[in-house]
């Protein structure tokens, strides 16, 4: 999910803000409705359903700012903020669930102090008028990691359930490959790369909630 400045959502005739509005929508009620499923027999876990629906609720409100007609800096920063905050979130939560799901229950409390750092870390920055994309991936990169070397541990043990995490994990990472190479000349079409990357998010989604029902 990406979201910018209200200044960045400018197309030639709003179309590119159009495309980024609705195509976080689909990826907002995706992630919802995979949430809702997971509650579903076999269920996931109460963390990766709550990381779904976090994930969701993060894109829901990006299209609301993708669409919002306001060139208020104040609202848009106070968006894209919430935004941030539900993305730490959401990190953290499948950062508990990938350790309680591989190693167990009490790895799963053990994780979830280093999980918290993300969500406190972004949000002492923006209370400091930071919080901006870079600050973002900055203090998530650490529970990607953690997040990778779990399930890469579940390979190693033969979890079921690590094969399809791995490739959500590829997924996410071909989506935000496939976002740094869209042209640019698309967007005199109304289509930018935050649009396709939206769109590109929800195969590597499925899987993960795949993921979060096996095993």
């Amino acid at each position: 999910m990406s979201a910018r400045p209200r200044s960045a959502d400018v197309g030639p005739d709003g179309r590119v803000a159009a495309s980024r509005a609705v195509t976080d929508l689909a990826l907002g009620l995706g992630a919802c409705e995979l949430a809702r499923r997971s509650a579903r027999p076999p269920a996931a876990s109460g963390s990766w359903r709550a990381a779904l629906w976090c994930t969701g609720a993060s894109a829901l409100v990006g299209a609301v700012h993708h669409a919002a007609r306001t060139d208020d800096p104040r609202a848009a920063h106070i968006r894209w903020r919430i935004i941030g905050v539900l993305l730490s979130v959401a990190m953290g939560l499948m950062l508990i669930a990938s350790v309680r799901q591989t190693l167990g229950r009490r790895a799963g409390r053990l994780a979830v102090a280093p999980a918290i750092v993300g969500p406190v870390a972004y949000a002492g920055s923006a209370v400091r008028g930071g919080g901006g994309l870079p600050t973002l991936v900055a203090v998530q990169s650490g529970t990607m990691a953690g997040i990778v070397l779990t399930w890469v541990v579940g390979v190693r043990r033969g979890h079921p359930a690590a094969p399809t995490a791995i490739l959500a994990i590829c997924l996410g990472i071909g989506a935000a490959m496939l976002r740094a190479v869209t042209p640019r000349s698309w967007a005199r079409f109304g289509v930018d790369a935050d649009a396709v990357y939206h769109l590109a998010q929800i195969p590597g989604l499925v899987a993960l909630a795949r993921a979060a029902r096996t095993g």
